[in-house]
């Protein structure tokens, strides 16, 4: 029978000051399986035939956001920073974004955006493509609750190019009437 333990945690802490907003995140947990480390991590030879990373290992994940929205010009800019640590492997990897959006476009509740980011990645053990993309994006509301949006991205060295659509669809589950004020 296996023992119950609390042996992970994750939070968030942010301030808004104004039109910017900044945050910062941290968690930490065991791999458990997922396999979801950084690509080169994989190739880390570790002993005894075994490479890269395993279930118990201990991973740490911290990240800052920040965000500013210039009203007068329509514009938001943000950018991201992400660091992973695999505590047992010794080894880590970086991830970053930039872009900026402009609003109300063509029609009023429209983004068009473009953004720039490397895949979590750690440079010294990467061998061949940067992972690099660059994402062109536009949304709008379609329906009341429904937004769609459409995107090109070109990945891998610039030498992939993915077409997206998006739709996302926001419904209020919370009760009216009695309860509102």
């Amino acid at each position: 029978m296996s023992e119950f333990a609390l042996d992970g945690f994750a939070g968030e802490i942010g301030v808004r000051y104004g039109n910017a907003i900044i945050r910062g995140t941290y968690s930490t947990a065991r791999d458990a399986g997922n396999r979801d480390s950084f690509p080169e991590s994989f190739q880390i030879a570790r002993g005894n035939d075994r490479f890269g990373v395993l279930e118990d290992d201990r991973e740490e994940a911290y990240g800052l956001n920040a965000e500013v929205f210039i009203p007068n010009m329509k514009l938001g800019l943000f950018g991201r920073y992400g660091r992973y640590e695999n505590r047992d492997l010794g080894e880590g990897a970086d991830t970053y974004v930039i872009g900026a959006s402009l609003l109300d476009l063509f029609t009023p509740d429209d983004r068009l955006g473009l953004a720039y980011g490397r895949g979590l990645s750690n440079d010294e053990k990467r061998q061949g493509k940067q992972l690099d993309v660059l994402e062109l994006y536009y949304d709008f509301q379609f329906l009341p609750n429904l937004r769609l949006g459409f995107s090109v991205q070109g990945r891998d060295d610039f030498n992939e190019t993915v077409l997206g659509v998006r739709v996302k669809s926001d419904f209020d589950v919370t009760p009216r009437g009695r309860f509102a004020r």
